[in-house]
């Protein structure tokens, strides 16, 4: 082989190498939400059952790793480059993280607390506190690969305000 060869080979290997490795950094991220889910779970049922029973870690361990769809109250947003949405329990200090991947942000964006979300997640783990040191900490089910299946907007009731009732009286 002559030295012209050997440089042409390299460069094709390097420019290969330089598309393969573009195509992987661009590619969406998987998400649970095509099929059906491993389980479908009422969010309050699940926690109140997983809070008062002092083996839920050992019994919880057949949720890891597999899609859970749910629905529940948003109660905060929280996040800068991807977006967690902290659904309510019912349980206090029981939190429920479900992780969006950036690729998620434009669907995730108008999401607000007190909408109600149906979202299907890869189950990660549970947090529960091991000692009685430990009484305050949190209580938490951390959610991934998250997809929003649905997305009802929470609905003021402004009729009611008291700025609306002053200016119908104004108007008189």
């Amino acid at each position: 082989m002559n030295k012209r060869n050997i440089i042409l080979t390299v460069l094709a290997i390097f420019v290969m190498g330089i598309a393969i490795g573009y195509y992987l950094y661009t590619k969406p991220s998987e998400i649970k939400s095509t099929g059906n889910p491993d389980f479908e779970k009422d969010i309050n049922a699940w926690v109140k059952e997983l809070d008062s029973d002092t083996g839920a870690a050992n019994t919880f361990s057949s949720f890891v790793g597999k899609s859970v769809k749910l629905t529940a109250e948003v109660g905060d947003v929280v996040g800068d480059s991807s977006v967690t949405l902290q659904l309510k329990s019912g349980v206090e200090g029981f939190f429920v993280n479900a992780n969006f991947h950036t690729s998620m942000n434009s669907a995730v964006s108008g999401v607000v607390a007190g909408d109600i979300v149906t979202v299907q997640c890869v189950c990660d783990g549970l947090v529960v506190p091991m000692s009685a040191d430990d009484l305050f900490a949190e209580k938490k089910i951390d959610l991934s690969r998250c997809d929003l299946l649905k997305h009802e907007k929470h609905q003021s009731d402004v009729s009611r305000s008291v700025e609306h009732e002053n200016s119908d009286s104004i108007k008189k």
